[in-house]
């Protein structure tokens, strides 16, 4: 009967333990949900992403200059 009391006492600790653990999970989630949180975040992925963009761009225009330039000089020769 002792054995059924200690895991009884073991079982409720853990569920007290583990029920407080997700309180604290649950109500950080939802702070960092709020909407200034959410547009502080999305400002923050779109400046980045639009930082790439502009990356990928500029590469994109040298790359097709050099290409240009390189099928002008097999079509006329280079001069």
């Amino acid at each position: 009967m002792f054995k059924r009391g200690v895991w009884l006492t073991a079982g409720l600790s853990a569920g007290a333990i583990g029920a407080l653990y997700v309180e604290k999970k649950a109500k950080k989630k939802l702070k960092n949900s709020t909407p200034p949180a959410i547009i502080k975040r999305v400002g923050e992925s779109s400046k980045s992403l639009s930082g790439d963009f502009k990356d990928a761009l500029t590469e994109g225009k040298i790359q097709a200059r050099k290409t240009r330039q390189e099928l002008q000089s097999k079509i006329y020769g280079d001069n």
